[in-house]
Order: structure tokens, then sequence, then C-alpha cells
């Protein structure tokens, strides 16, 4: 990974974490600053291109963001926006999200040419995904945000 992946597009873990027998946690146990964690996302929103080279196969890249059959709106290690109730009706259909621990975030939108690091800790109130974007993309709070799917049809933790 660090040889064909970090490598090529400059990325340093900060830290590691490691599980009792001392191996490497790789799929939640790298500690990333933002700027690090956003190379990753501009990985992603340029269909796996850094500085003009192909470092992951276009298509092969894009198998992470397929649509599991028994978790529609999760693909493989990555959240897909589109299909997540709280963004039906307004946000980027192309919105696709990664989630670290402490409401750590990385959102990609392709169409709108967005790599988005959320760096954070735990809140009270709770973070939330849909206000923060909401906020960031309309100026305005969730609530207030014109929808094109009604209410009864959106469904959702929120409705």
């Amino acid at each position: 990974m660090k040889r064909r992946l970090f490598k090529p597009i400059g990325l340093k873990v900060a830290r590691w974490g490691k599980d009792r027998a001392g191996n490497l946690h790789t799929p939640s146990g790298a500690e990333l600053t933002a700027r690090e964690w956003a190379k990753l996302g501009e990985l992603m929103r340029n269909k796996g291109k850094c500085d003009d080279k192909q470092v992951i196969e276009a298509d092969i890249l894009a198998e992470c963001f397929k649509p599991c059959p028994i978790m529609p709106t999760y693909g493989l290690a990555i959240w897909l926006g589109e299909g997540q109730a709280q963004y039906q009706g307004w946000g980027p259909k192309d919105l696709v999200y990664a989630v670290g621990g402490g409401f750590q975030r990385l959102y990609v939108i392709p169409s709108l040419g967005l790599t988005i690091v959320r760096q954070g800790g735990r809140y009270d109130p709770p973070f939330r995904d849909d206000e923060f974007l909401a906020r960031l993309l309309h100026g305005k709070p969730v609530d207030e945000v014109p929808r094109t799917v009604p209410p009864e049809q959106r469904g959702g933790w929120r409705d």
C-alpha cells in the first residue's frame, strides 16, 4: 500500500494504530492530517490520477462507489451520499464520503470540484453530516434547504 498508493500521491501517515499482536490496523488505524486525507480525496475526485499520473485505474477505483446489495448506501469502505436519506432531495448525486473516528470526514463531490476534509472531535450536540453540508453547500441550515423529494418519501433517521 505504501509503495503503490501512498508514495505516488505523497501521502504520509502520522501514526498507525496496532492491534494487540502488534499488527498494523489498516482499516481504521491510520492517523492523517487534513492535508494528507485530502490527498486521498483528490485521488478519488480525479478518478485515480495524481499529477497526471494514473495511480489507480479508474475502472478499479469506480468499484468502490458501487452500492453494496445488502446496504445500498455503502460501497467499498466509502459511503454513498446519493442513497443516504438525509441527502435525498438536495444533496449532490455524486457525493461520496469516508468516515473516521471522532467525526472525521472526507467528502468528495466531483461535479462541484470539491474535496472537503472535516477534522473534529465528539461534540454536544453531536455532529451531523446533513447540517454541515447544507451550511457549506447552501449557506443555510438543512431544514431551510429546498428539497425535491417530499418528506414522506425521504424516510431516514431525521424525518
